[in-house]
C-alpha cells in the first residue's frame, strides 16, 4: 500500500516538474503538507514499520474473497498500472520538448491526469487492513473514515472539508481489471476504470468539474510504449471490456501514442505532432 502512494506522488511531482517554469496550483489544499509532506510521512512510516507483510495485498478478509471470485484481484494489478502509467507520461512529457509551442499544450493536456490521480488516493487503501487505511486517511486530511467490503466490493467514506466523500472499488464484469468511483457532495467527480489486456493495461477516467462539464482520458501501455486520450465536453463512456486495441485512445479528438522511438499525435487544436525519440 505504501509503494502506491509513493508511485501516486511521484506522478504528481513529475506532473508539475515538467512545467516547473509556469504556475500551478498548490496541492496543499488537497494534501496537507504538499507532496513533499505525504512523502516525507511515508518514509517515516516505513522506517517505523519496515517489514510490511501486507504492502499491496488484500487483507485477510478480501483474500478469502479473492479465493472465492477469481476476478477480484489485489492491489497489486493496480500497483503496476500506475507504475506503467507514470513510465509513459513522463516519456511523453520529454519527448514533447521538440515542439516549442503545441508540445506545451500537450503537456497541459496531459497534466489532467493529475487531477485524476489526486483523487484516486483511496484506491491504495481499499485492501489494507482498517488501522492502517485510517492512519493513510489522515495524511490526507480525511476524518471520520470508513472502510467496508463486501463480497467483492470495497467502499470508503469519509469527510473532507465538511462534505460527505465515498469511494468506491470492485471488479471489472468479465474482465481482469477495477472500477473505481469517487463521489463528493452527492455527486460523481470520477469514474474510473482499468483492465489487463493481450499487451499490457487499457485505462480510463471521466471526470465532471463543478459547472457540469466533463472530460475524458484514455490511456493504453504496452512496455515501453503507448497512447494517450482527451475528450473535452465528454458524454459518459462505456466500460472497459480488455478487448480494447492498443490505438484505442486514437478515437479521442486529441491523442498522443508512442510506437517505438516515433512520437505521434494531434493536439486539441488540429495541430499534428511527429517526432523522433532520442
Amino acid at each position: 500500500m505504501k509503494k502506491i502512494l509513493i508511485v501516486v506522488a511521484a506522478v504528481l511531482a513529475s506532473s508539475l516538474l515538467v512545467v516547473g517554469c509556469m504556475k500551478t496550483p498548490s496541492l496543499d489544499k488537497l494534501v496537507p503538507g504538499g507532496i513533499g509532506g505525504l512523502i516525507d510521512q511515508i518514509e517515516k512510516a516505513d522506517k517505523a514499520d519496515p517489514v510490511d507483510k501486507t504492502d499491496g495485498l488484500p487483507s485477510e478478509t478480501v483474500r478469502g474473497e479473492e479465493s472465492k471470485n477469481p476476478g477480484f484481484s489485489s492491489g497489486n494489478s493496480y500497483e503496476a498500472y500506475l507504475e506503467a502509467k507514470a513510465g509513459l507520461i513522463e516519456k511523453m512529457t520529454r519527448a514533447f520538448d521538440a515542439f516549442r509551442d503545441h508540445g506545451m499544450e500537450a503537456v497541459f493536456s496531459i497534466i489532467g491526469f493529475t487531477t485524476a490521480d489526486i483523487m484516486m488516493w483511496p484506491a491504495a487503501i481499499l485492501w489494507d487492513d482498517e488501522l492502517s487505511a485510517q492512519q493513510t486517511a489522515a495524511i490526507f486530511g480525511a476524518v471520520d473514515m470508513k472502510l467496508e467490503r463486501s463480497g467483492n466490493k470495497a467502499s470508503l467514506t469519509y469527510n473532507l472539508d465538511g462534505e460527505a466523500v465515498s469511494f468506491t472499488g470492485e471488479p471489472t464484469d468479465g474482465a481482469d481489471g477495477f472500477v473505481f468511483s469517487f463521489i463528493q457532495g452527492g455527486h460523481e467527480k470520477l469514474r474510473s476504470e482499468f483492465v489487463r489486456t493481450p499487451y499490457g493495461f487499457a485505462g480510463q477516467y471521466f471526470l465532471t468539474d463543478d459547472d457540469g462539464k466533463a472530460r475524458h482520458y484514455m490511456v493504453t501501455i504496452a512496455g515501453e510504449e503507448g497512447a494517450i486520450g482527451i475528450d473535452q465536453d465528454a458524454v459518459r463512456p462505456g466500460p472497459l471490456t480488455g478487448k480494447e486495441s492498443l490505438d484505442f485512445p486514437l478515437t479521442a479528438s486529441e491523442w498522443y501514442r508512442i510506437e517505438g522511438k516515433q512520437l505521434t499525435g494531434l493536439t486539441g487544436d488540429g495541430f499534428n505532432i511527429e517526432a523522433t525519440i532520442p
